[in-house]
């Protein structure tokens, strides 16, 4: 997971390891309290649903990403789903705003990830396959871009 300033586009924190969901679920919501009950978005997958379950139910952290946020009451569905169609945009969001210097990632093991991923046969970019090769890092980093584009656009008032 990643922390970036809304307005600014400064990285400011990250946090990853391994970690059972739940356990990962109270760290997001301590961390998303720290930074003033920041947006979270945990990606929606295996993992990632148990994560949201603990944030939204035992937490119940305040600030949680679904179809229709900011009005939390007509989100059904926590979470960020990446799928097929939004993959390729997100990393290439990614990559434009570092290329223009908009955004400068910060955190060293999200850089390695970027640094080794490949494009494989099907046009996928991704980590290369073996033992200990991720792109988690460079995917949450995408996502909390992506995030924060639609979330100034559907509630530019929250952020002025």
């Amino acid at each position: 997971s990643h922390v970036v300033d809304i307005k600014t586009l400064e990285h400011c924190a990250a946090l990853h390891g391994k970690t059972d969901p739940d356990t990962y679920g109270r760290k997001l919501h301590w961390l998303g309290l720290w930074y003033n009950e920041a947006l979270l978005g945990v990606e929606l997958n295996s993992a990632g649903v148990a994560t949201l379950q603990t944030l939204e139910k035992e937490t119940m952290y305040p600030n949680l990403w679904g179809e229709h946020w900011p009005i939390r009451s007509r989100i059904k569905t926590f979470g960020w789903r990446t799928d097929i169609r939004s993959r390729k945009p997100m990393i290439t969001h990614l990559k434009a705003a570092i290329r223009e210097g908009s955004f400068k990632p910060r955190h060293v093991d999200t850089l390695e990830e970027m640094r080794i991923m490949i494009v494989n046969e099907k046009g996928k970019e991704e980590a290369p396959r073996g033992k200990d090769k991720h792109d988690d890092l460079v995917i949450a980093l995408a996502i909390t871009l992506e995030m924060r584009e639609r979330a100034t656009e559907l509630a530019p008032f929250s952020f002025v």
